[in-house]
């Protein structure tokens, strides 16, 4: 998922969306695609309410095999741990660096396994990073970026 918008844009518009007419919603959703841009390395772009929500619906429609496991940096919401666990999947934490608060590709490639399908990245504390240094291995062993 991918929102392009300021954080005031983004509660400006989502306050908006909530208290639409449904006579206003083509307006709105003009309005949305304003300001959640296209990415061109983004087949799509879903927007929610709630990242948990949005977690265990991703888990309904993947509907993955008991066992399957999705790799998620270390520090994360316990929420989105019992999300993973209640869909029958397997959390699988990835250390980060405490310098970076980012995991490295060492790490992401000591816990990837044959039963690996998804990778959760999660920045913590404000702190940002580029997952592209990431992304062609986890594409070559067909891993989900989320």
């Amino acid at each position: 998922m991918c929102i392009d918008a300021e954080p005031e844009d983004f509660k400006a518009m989502m306050k908006n969306c909530l208290t639409t007419k449904d006579s206003e919603y083509e307006t709105w959703k003009d309005k949305l695609a304003e300001v959640f841009t296209p990415q061109p390395t983004l087949e799509s772009t879903f927007v929610s309410l709630s990242v948990r929500s949005t977690w265990d619906l991703y888990f309904q429609v993947r509907n993955f095999p008991r066992g399957t496991e999705v790799l998620m940096t270390a520090i994360n919401l316990p929420d989105m741990i019992n999300i993973v666990e209640s869909h029958g999947c397997v959390p699988v934490p990835v250390d980060l660096c405490p310098r970076t608060m980012a995991p490295t590709l060492d790490a992401i490639k000591a816990a990837t396994t044959e039963h690996t399908k998804v990778f959760l990245f999660a920045y913590i504390f404000g702190v940002t990073y580029d997952v592209a240094p990431f992304a062609d291995y986890l594409h070559s062993q067909k891993i989900e970026i989320l």
